[in-house]
């Protein structure tokens, strides 16, 4: 489907007046946002997690999980409200894997805090702008990492761009009225189709007016010069250098802000995962900052219902930026050395016969999709977003077996497992944080989210269904 300007503009109206207003407000913010971060503020690397309620005990258990595949950085687990810090989570369980809570009220002050309306996925914004770091690892506290992330500090990705994304299902929904109010020129100029940045062969017109109704109506309008790049982004895991990319972080943290009645719908046109997703690269390409978001595209793993033939997706997979850009950066240059051996021997019969694949039509799928695949095959993060890993409602819902009453897994039964079987490793961290009387008694499971729930048949739930993973890995 081409998503081409004409075709944007037309999926959701905006007011003239709220475009006016908007557009006024976004340059009186771009001139109070500082270039750099503040001196001294923000040093070192480490990760950072939305905590709070249910969240708390998401990013105790995704903490677990990075230290047993080697991670060392340390962590801080942000608590958006007072309300929702818990003493011995917070004092006595995260401080053993060297991590910490960070309540947003003692970094803004409380009055500050109490002025701002907030929530969701607002507080991830807020979030990286409260941690201490300058190499900030904003993760969700469902996406598991299976491979160790803190290689990615020191990777060449990363050195290279600052910034790192990944991409989520769909494509680019942003409307044309979002360049306008930012006061972004997208230009006239193809120079990718969807995230290859080898697009096909240029838009030949014999007109200004042809020009214009052609990338008006049949070009991809964010495969264009100025716009952000294919494909939409998936915020589950976000790796930032402040130092270089402060700017960007305020000005998406304003697109936050002011999100759920302004820049969402502007960002997202009602799309599917509407949210803040969208504000980091947008923020990113107001400024002109690099970033790289992987090119591999996710994909969704899960279970089969079986009789009923009912696909229940859990989890969506994510790429290792290491290996993508390795596998990114030799497709291009093996197109580039082919576009030049092109030109340069055009006029030779029996190499122009050989250069079918520059000759021929171009297909994304077979030039470019398929060739990154198979080239980016590890997978670094597991975002499990159903169901929510309360190990309570996990076992009331039945969640582990199928409509016949078969134990089954919940990731399904083929995937690629990382350095760890996930599943296995998570159901072992539910019994050891909730099970264990050693433990209990010294207070590890004390969680406000479980408050008054009954832990002997939990136990014993988990306890068989660990025996089932176990001889089923």
């Amino acid at each position: 489907m081409i998503l081409s300007e004409n075709k944007l503009l037309e999926m959701l109206p905006f007011p003239d007046d709220f475009l006016e207003e908007l557009t006024k407000a976004h340059k009186n913010m771009v001139n109070f946002i500082p270039s750099k971060q503040p001196y001294e503020f923000y040093h070192g690397s480490g990760y950072v997690f939305v905590g709070g309620g249910i969240y708390t005990w998401y990013s105790l258990l995704n903490i677990q999980i990075m230290r047993s595949i080697g991670s060392v950085l340390p962590i801080e687990v942000i608590i958006p409200t007072d309300e929702e810090y818990e003493e011995e989570p917070c004092e006595e369980l995260l401080p053993k894997f060297n991590a910490k809570c960070v309540r947003l009220s003692t970094v803004f002050g409380s009055e500050s805090m109490d002025l701002l309306e907030v929530g969701g996925y607002q507080y991830k914004a807020l979030a990286l702008i409260a941690s201490s770091f300058d190499n900030t690892f904003l993760i969700d506290a469902d996406s598991f990492s299976v491979l160790n992330p803190d290689l990615l500090f020191e990777s060449e990705v990363y050195k290279k761009n600052g910034m790192i994304t990944w991409p989520d299902y769909w494509r680019r929904t942003t409307s044309p009225k979002y360049y306008e109010v930012a006061n972004i020129t997208v230009e006239q100029k193809q120079v990718r189709h969807l995230n290859d940045l080898q697009p096909p062969k240029p838009i030949k017109c014999n007109s200004a007016e042809e020009c214009d109704e052609e990338f008006k109506n049949n070009v991809n309008y964010h495969d264009r010069s100025g716009s952000i790049p294919e494909w939409s982004t998936e915020s589950g895991q976000f790796l930032v250098r402040k130092s270089t990319h402060f700017d960007v972080l305020m000005l998406a943290l304003y697109y936050n802000l002011d999100g759920p009645k302004g820049y969402y719908p502007l960002l997202s046109q009602s799309s599917a995962g509407e949210g803040d997703k969208e504000t980091f690269v947008a923020a990113a390409t107001y400024y002109g900052k690099s970033f790289y978001q992987v090119a591999r595209q996710c994909y969704s793993i899960g279970r089969w219902q079986r009789p009923s033939g009912f696909w229940d997706q859990t989890t969506i997979i994510q790429g290792d930026p290491i290996t993508d850009y390795e596998a990114f950066n030799d497709l291009m240059n093996h197109k580039d050395s082919k576009s030049k051996a092109k030109t340069s021997t055009k006029d030779d019969k029996k190499d122009s016969e050989t250069d079918t694949e520059t000759t021929g039509e171009y297909n994304y799928k077979e030039d470019f999709k398929t060739k990154i695949e198979a080239g980016s095959n590890k997978p670094m993060f597991h975002h499990i977003h159903h169901p929510k890993l309360n190990p309570y409602k996990m076992w009331s819902s039945d969640v582990t077996q199928d409509i016949e009453g078969n134990k089954i897994r919940i990731l399904g039964d083929f995937y690629v497992k990382g350095e760890i079987d996930l599943e296995t490793k998570l159901f072992e961290l539910f019994k050891e944080n909730l099970c264990d009387i050693l433990q209990r008694e010294r207070g590890k499971a004390q969680f406000k989210a479980f408050e008054g729930e009954d832990r002997y048949y939990l136990c014993k739930f988990l306890n068989e269904h660990l025996d089932f993973l176990k001889k089923s890995y």
